[in-house]
């Protein structure tokens, strides 16, 4: 994510300052930038995160059709932030296996696939993070 400014700030409230019963129990904002940013000598295929801060929410189950329920709210959550995204999910964030976000840009997808070819040859790992630009 981009600074956020008020506007940012606001429509990150928005969705956090739901009343009781929203289905979202943990919302917050991760500070990211600083070391964070700055590409590390010995930091692996992933060696940054190229954004100021990282959302992070989690939902409860609950109620007749709780999954559902969830999803939509993160979907709303993720809508009011899209003009400050960077449209890429820390790949420690990844909530659905089956349908993996964009984690990465190319040259880093290539960096991560070539290390996963070296240190798990077999591929028992795979289904983790995809390294696929989506």
């Amino acid at each position: 994510m981009n600074a956020l400014g008020e506007d940012g700030r606001n429509a990150f409230l928005s969705i956090a300052g739901q009343p009781e019963g929203a289905n979202l129990t943990i919302i917050e904002l991760r500070q990211l930038g600083g070391a964070f940013a700055e590409p590390g000598p010995a930091g692996g295929a992933v060696d940054h995160l190229d954004a100021q801060f990282g959302c992070f929410g989690v939902g409860i189950l609950l109620g007749g059709n709780p999954e559902a329920v969830v999803r939509e709210q993160l979907d709303a959550l993720r809508l009011a932030l899209r003009p400050w995204t960077n449209e890429f999910t820390i790949p420690s964030f990844v909530e659905r296996f089956g349908a993996p976000e964009k984690s990465f840009g190319p040259a880093t997808a290539a960096r991560v696939e070539m290390t996963r070819r070296r240190i798990d040859p077999s591929g028992i790992f795979a289904g983790d993070v995809s390294t696929a630009v989506v």
